[in-house]
């Protein structure tokens, strides 16, 4: 119950670390060492704090944070103070109870922090994707919505509610574990080997591994996908390959907006020039990794669609056939399907 009351409250905040920059004039941006330092202090001690309610609080901070710019003001409001509250939202709660002088102090803090443009996946700590809740820390890439229907499409090809067959998965930059976590959370009889080459992401990793028990069907482990596929070929084959990789250009990075430029990685943001750098190094390496007709998944910017099935086209060596391009929740084509074809496993 608890999860999916959380998932009802946080479906409806439009995801805050889009890529666009907002129209809003921005509040000041504190730091990434901001997060860690000034705004854990407080100007007044709760004993200073008068009492007041649910509603007063609520209302007050969407004033002060729409006034500021923030995306979706009441919903992060609602959602830090339900956090403080140790509730999952605040849709059961009568707007006349009165928080405690800590509670207070501690909805300010959070509060402010929220107005330095600190996502609130952060300041809460947790967030859902899928069907489990998972830890989330600075400066690991926030799980998006669109991403929860990739895992759908890859459950729906697998048939996986009916399928018990087993099966190993690898994914190439698992960041918080979401995505490999929430395929084993339903492929009950499969195993995976996720990769990652920051050391913040595998360490949050293996900690929502264990939080959510999946902890002994996965390995995680360090890997750098521009120096090809030899550190993996010892866990190959897979039965399928992963992937959310880094896609925006050099030219976006500049218009996103401040939770994401100044608070998540930008490692697991930045694809290059054209966005397709760290795709076409995934698809370099699937033929070394994936057992002939074995399937990759790959997350994409829509707009590189066409160019990237070109490119798929004309490198025969490869050894990939595109088998369909799937839409986010929005209707725009954001997922490509490959499969491995036949190929000499000669080298590149």
């Amino acid at each position: 119950m608890f999860r999916a009351l959380y998932r009802i409250s946080r479906t409806n905040l439009s995801f805050i670390s889009s890529v666009s920059e907002s129209p809003v004039r921005h509040s000041s941006v504190a730091p990434c060492w901001y997060l860690k330092h000034s705004v854990n202090r407080s100007s007044s001690s709760a004993a200073d704090v008068p009492a007041v309610t649910v509603g007063e609080l609520c209302n007050n901070w969407t004033i002060k944070m729409s006034l500021s710019g923030i995306p979706e003001a009441k919903q992060s409001a609602e959602l830090i103070i339900a956090n403080v509250l140790h509730l999952p939202t605040l849709h059961n709660v009568l707007s006349s109870v009165t928080l405690t002088p800590d509670q207070v102090t501690q909805v300010k803090l959070n509060c402010e922090k929220r107005m330095h443009r600190i996502p609130l996946q952060y300041i809460i700590g947790e967030w859902d994707f899928c069907d489990l809740t998972l830890k989330m820390q600075p400066p690991v890439f926030i799980p998006r919505p669109e991403t929860e229907q990739l895992v759908g499409h890859i459950l729906n090809f697998l048939n996986a509610e009916k399928n018990e067959m087993k099966g190993r998965f690898l994914e190439i930059g698992c960041g918080s574990g979401n995505l490999s976590l929430a395929l084993l959370y339903k492929l009950t009889q499969w195993n995976c080997v996720a990769t990652d080459i920051s050391k913040d992401c595998r360490y949050l990793a293996h900690e929502n591994a264990h939080r959510c028990q999946l902890a002994d069907r996965i390995q995680i482990i360090e890997h750098d996908i521009n120096k090809g596929a030899e550190r993996l070929q010892e866990f190959s084959p897979f039965d399928f390959l992963v992937s959310n990789p880094p896609y925006v250009n050099d030219k976006d990075v500049k218009t996103l907006l401040p939770e994401v430029k100044f608070y998540e990685d930008q490692r697991a943001l930045r694809g290059g020039k054209d966005g397709l750098d760290l795709i076409k190094a995934v698809l370099k390496t699937a033929r070394h990794l994936v057992s002939p007709s074995g399937s990759i998944w790959l997350e994409v910017d829509c707009s590189h669609i066409s160019e990237l099935y070109k490119w798929v086209v004309s490198e025969s060596k490869l050894c990939l056939r595109a088998v369909n391009i799937l839409p986010d929740y929005s209707g725009r084509d954001r997922f490509f399907h490959f499969m491995r074809t036949e190929d000499d496993s000669g080298p590149d």
